[in-house]
Protein backbone atom coordinates (compact mmCIF):
# COMPACT_ATOMS: atom_id res chain seq x y z
CA UNK A 1 0.00 0.00 0.00
CA UNK A 2 2.90 2.16 0.72
CA UNK A 3 4.37 1.82 -2.59
CA UNK A 4 1.36 2.57 -3.96
CA UNK A 5 1.16 5.57 -2.03
CA UNK A 6 4.84 6.62 -2.94
CA UNK A 7 3.99 6.29 -6.90
CA UNK A 8 1.02 7.87 -6.86
CA UNK A 9 2.27 10.95 -5.19
CA UNK A 10 5.06 10.81 -7.72
CA UNK A 11 2.79 11.11 -10.29
CA UNK A 12 1.21 14.28 -8.66
CA UNK A 13 4.81 15.91 -7.59
CA UNK A 14 5.81 15.36 -11.17
CA UNK A 15 3.20 17.97 -12.42
CA UNK A 16 1.24 14.87 -13.86
CA UNK A 17 -2.06 14.98 -12.16
CA UNK A 18 -3.10 16.79 -8.86
CA UNK A 19 -5.35 16.02 -5.68
CA UNK A 20 -7.75 18.89 -5.07
CA UNK A 21 -9.53 19.87 -1.26
CA UNK A 22 -12.06 22.27 -2.27
CA UNK A 23 -14.18 21.05 -4.00
CA UNK A 24 -12.30 17.55 -3.44
CA UNK A 25 -11.49 15.59 -6.50
CA UNK A 26 -8.35 14.57 -8.92
CA UNK A 27 -7.40 17.13 -11.80
CA UNK A 28 -4.59 16.26 -14.95
CA UNK A 29 -2.77 19.26 -16.45
CA UNK A 30 -3.34 19.14 -20.37
CA UNK A 31 -0.85 21.03 -21.55
CA UNK A 32 -0.25 22.38 -25.07
CA UNK A 33 3.17 23.25 -26.69
CA UNK A 34 3.87 25.01 -29.60
CA UNK A 35 7.33 25.24 -31.80
CA UNK A 36 8.26 28.71 -32.41
CA UNK A 37 9.70 28.08 -36.09
CA UNK A 38 7.65 25.28 -37.45
CA UNK A 39 4.55 26.29 -35.84
CA UNK A 40 3.53 22.63 -34.69
CA UNK A 41 1.27 22.51 -31.85
CA UNK A 42 0.71 19.35 -29.99
CA UNK A 43 -1.67 19.14 -27.21
CA UNK A 44 -0.91 16.42 -24.08
CA UNK A 45 -4.12 14.62 -23.18
CA UNK A 46 -3.15 12.63 -20.21
CA UNK A 47 -5.48 9.10 -19.96
CA UNK A 48 -5.48 7.13 -16.52
CA UNK A 49 -7.13 4.32 -16.25
CA UNK A 50 -10.24 5.45 -14.47
CA UNK A 51 -12.12 8.87 -14.51
CA UNK A 52 -15.46 10.59 -15.38
CA UNK A 53 -17.08 9.74 -19.45
CA UNK A 54 -17.20 13.67 -19.83
CA UNK A 55 -13.56 13.60 -18.97
CA UNK A 56 -12.98 10.92 -21.14
CA UNK A 57 -15.11 12.37 -23.95
CA UNK A 58 -12.98 15.40 -23.78
CA UNK A 59 -9.84 13.85 -24.15
CA UNK A 60 -10.01 11.13 -26.01
CA UNK A 61 -13.22 10.71 -28.19
CA UNK A 62 -13.11 11.82 -32.06
CA UNK A 63 -16.32 13.85 -31.96
CA UNK A 64 -14.78 16.37 -29.58
CA UNK A 65 -10.95 16.22 -31.20
CA UNK A 66 -11.81 15.95 -34.70
CA UNK A 67 -13.06 19.64 -35.14
CA UNK A 68 -9.68 21.30 -32.70
CA UNK A 69 -6.41 19.36 -34.40
CA UNK A 70 -5.23 18.06 -37.60
CA UNK A 71 -3.51 14.90 -36.33
CA UNK A 72 -4.46 12.28 -33.85
CA UNK A 73 -1.62 10.63 -32.70
CA UNK A 74 -2.72 7.47 -30.56
CA UNK A 75 -0.48 5.31 -28.01
CA UNK A 76 0.89 1.97 -29.09
CA UNK A 77 -2.28 -0.53 -29.76
CA UNK A 78 -5.01 2.09 -28.65
CA UNK A 79 -6.22 2.89 -32.18
CA UNK A 80 -9.94 3.30 -32.27
CA UNK A 81 -12.10 0.49 -33.18
CA UNK A 82 -14.44 1.12 -37.18
CA UNK A 83 -17.86 1.60 -36.25
CA UNK A 84 -19.77 -1.58 -37.16
CA UNK A 85 -16.81 -4.27 -36.35
CA UNK A 86 -17.20 -6.96 -33.42
CA UNK A 87 -14.48 -5.39 -31.78
CA UNK A 88 -16.35 -1.64 -31.94
CA UNK A 89 -19.34 -3.26 -30.64
CA UNK A 90 -17.45 -5.08 -27.86
CA UNK A 91 -16.26 -1.46 -26.44
CA UNK A 92 -19.18 0.06 -26.83
CA UNK A 93 -21.33 -2.17 -24.49
CA UNK A 94 -18.08 -2.28 -22.40
CA UNK A 95 -18.07 1.48 -21.87
CA UNK A 96 -22.34 1.16 -21.49
CA UNK A 97 -21.38 -0.84 -18.52
CA UNK A 98 -18.25 0.01 -17.14
CA UNK A 99 -18.40 4.04 -18.10
CA UNK A 100 -16.07 5.26 -15.83
CA UNK A 101 -12.93 3.04 -16.96
CA UNK A 102 -10.85 3.72 -19.70
CA UNK A 103 -12.08 2.21 -23.02
CA UNK A 104 -10.52 2.80 -26.86
CA UNK A 105 -12.45 4.89 -28.86
CA UNK A 106 -14.98 3.88 -31.81
CA UNK A 107 -14.84 5.79 -35.12
CA UNK A 108 -16.53 6.39 -38.82
CA UNK A 109 -15.13 4.55 -41.76
CA UNK A 110 -14.72 7.61 -43.10
CA UNK A 111 -12.26 9.62 -40.11
CA UNK A 112 -8.82 9.71 -41.34
CA UNK A 113 -7.31 11.66 -38.45
CA UNK A 114 -6.26 9.09 -36.28
CA UNK A 115 -2.35 7.70 -36.19
CA UNK A 116 -0.52 5.36 -35.07
CA UNK A 117 0.61 1.95 -34.23
CA UNK A 118 -1.37 -1.51 -34.00
CA UNK A 119 0.50 -3.52 -31.58
CA UNK A 120 2.28 -2.44 -28.36
CA UNK A 121 4.97 -4.08 -26.19
CA UNK A 122 4.11 -4.23 -22.38
CA UNK A 123 7.79 -3.84 -21.28
CA UNK A 124 8.03 -0.49 -22.72
CA UNK A 125 5.18 0.46 -20.58
CA UNK A 126 6.99 -0.84 -17.44
CA UNK A 127 10.13 1.03 -18.71
CA UNK A 128 7.95 4.10 -19.15
CA UNK A 129 6.10 3.57 -15.29
CA UNK A 130 9.42 2.95 -13.92
CA UNK A 131 11.23 6.05 -15.76
CA UNK A 132 8.48 8.16 -13.72
CA UNK A 133 7.99 6.29 -10.50
CA UNK A 134 12.00 6.43 -9.91
CA UNK A 135 12.71 9.83 -11.28
CA UNK A 136 15.18 9.31 -14.09
CA UNK A 137 17.01 11.79 -15.51
CA UNK A 138 16.97 11.39 -18.64
CA UNK A 139 13.56 10.08 -18.67
CA UNK A 140 13.38 6.53 -20.58
CA UNK A 141 10.10 5.74 -22.72
CA UNK A 142 10.77 4.68 -26.22
CA UNK A 143 6.98 4.73 -26.98
CA UNK A 144 6.95 8.48 -26.19
CA UNK A 145 10.39 8.69 -27.85
CA UNK A 146 9.08 7.16 -31.44
CA UNK A 147 5.99 9.46 -30.71
CA UNK A 148 8.24 12.35 -30.33
CA UNK A 149 10.18 11.57 -33.67
CA UNK A 150 6.74 11.27 -35.64
CA UNK A 151 5.58 14.72 -34.87
CA UNK A 152 9.10 16.37 -35.29
CA UNK A 153 8.12 14.94 -38.89
CA UNK A 154 5.04 16.38 -39.45
CA UNK A 155 5.11 19.42 -41.51
CA UNK A 156 4.74 23.44 -40.28
CA UNK A 157 1.40 24.31 -38.62
CA UNK A 158 0.29 20.94 -37.85
CA UNK A 159 -2.10 20.43 -34.80
CA UNK A 160 -1.24 17.51 -33.21
CA UNK A 161 -2.70 15.80 -29.90
CA UNK A 162 -1.70 12.81 -28.18
CA UNK A 163 -4.42 10.99 -25.52
CA UNK A 164 -1.75 8.93 -23.97
CA UNK A 165 -2.14 7.26 -21.15
CA UNK A 166 -0.95 9.54 -17.86
CA UNK A 167 2.52 7.93 -17.47
CA UNK A 168 3.81 9.16 -20.93
CA UNK A 169 3.25 12.83 -20.27
CA UNK A 170 6.70 13.16 -18.03
CA UNK A 171 8.79 12.17 -21.10
CA UNK A 172 6.39 14.20 -23.55
CA UNK A 173 6.76 17.30 -21.69
CA UNK A 174 10.65 16.87 -21.01
CA UNK A 175 11.48 15.83 -24.63
CA UNK A 176 9.38 18.88 -26.41
CA UNK A 177 10.95 21.30 -23.76
CA UNK A 178 14.31 20.25 -24.76
CA UNK A 179 13.89 20.21 -28.70
CA UNK A 180 12.38 24.09 -28.21
CA UNK A 181 8.61 23.58 -27.89
CA UNK A 182 7.47 26.37 -25.87
CA UNK A 183 4.57 25.40 -23.24
CA UNK A 184 1.91 27.94 -24.10
CA UNK A 185 -1.13 26.31 -22.26
CA UNK A 186 -0.97 24.26 -18.87
CA UNK A 187 -4.76 23.88 -17.51
CA UNK A 188 -6.19 21.56 -15.01
CA UNK A 189 -9.05 19.68 -16.27
CA UNK A 190 -11.00 17.70 -13.73
CA UNK A 191 -10.58 14.06 -13.90
CA UNK A 192 -13.41 12.72 -11.09
CA UNK A 193 -14.82 14.79 -8.54
CA UNK A 194 -15.85 14.20 -4.92
CA UNK A 195 -19.82 12.49 -6.23
CA UNK A 196 -18.11 10.10 -9.04
CA UNK A 197 -15.42 9.05 -6.28
CA UNK A 198 -18.17 8.30 -3.91
CA UNK A 199 -19.92 6.34 -6.31
CA UNK A 200 -16.94 4.60 -7.67
CA UNK A 201 -16.58 3.06 -3.83
CA UNK A 202 -20.15 2.18 -3.41
CA UNK A 203 -19.89 0.63 -7.14
CA UNK A 204 -16.26 -1.36 -5.94
CA UNK A 205 -17.81 -2.31 -2.92
CA UNK A 206 -21.15 -4.32 -4.57
CA UNK A 207 -19.03 -5.82 -6.96
CA UNK A 208 -17.16 -6.96 -4.13
CA UNK A 209 -20.09 -8.26 -2.05
CA UNK A 210 -21.16 -9.83 -5.92
CA UNK A 211 -17.86 -12.02 -6.02
CA UNK A 212 -18.15 -13.09 -2.32
CA UNK A 213 -21.64 -14.17 -2.90
CA UNK A 214 -20.55 -16.22 -5.75
CA UNK A 215 -17.53 -17.86 -4.09
CA UNK A 216 -19.57 -19.08 -1.27
CA UNK A 217 -22.03 -20.41 -3.62
CA UNK A 218 -19.67 -21.99 -5.24
CA UNK A 219 -17.77 -23.57 -2.68
CA UNK A 220 -21.03 -24.93 -0.11
CA UNK A 221 -23.50 -24.93 -3.20
CA UNK A 222 -25.57 -22.33 -1.69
Amino acid sequence: MNNIKTRSGMLMTRGVMKMKTDPPSFVCSVRTFKHPTTNVTVSLHPIPNIASRSFFNAMAEQVHLDPKFDIILCEDGRLPFVEGSAEARKAQISRTIFPIFSHRPVVPSTCTKFEGLTTRDPAESRMAWMSVTQTMSPGVDPRARRAVERLESYPPGTRAVCPWNIYHNVYFSDKLAELGYELIEDREVVVIDQKQILGLVVMMFVVSMLGGMFVVRTLFGM
